[in-house]
């Protein structure tokens, strides 16, 4: 897939980009798993994180 807006970044602010969007996404996953804690406890947060890391390792994998 090409992205005219991404083609036009120089290999410094592409680096910078991916930085930032890592830090978003573990922000994002520790937001999730907060609001989970919050909701139904320690013990059910702790399960769905684990349930969500045995599938996404695979993904990423």
């Amino acid at each position: 897939m090409y992205n005219k807006y991404l083609a036009e970044l120089s290999k410094e602010q592409l680096l910078e980009l991916i930085e930032l969007y890592a830090k978003n996404w573990l922000a994002h996953d520790g937001v999730w798993f907060q609001s989970i804690e919050g909701k139904f406890g320690m013990a059910e947060a702790m399960y769905h994180d684990e349930e969500a890391w045995k599938r996404f390792t695979v993904i990423e994998g």
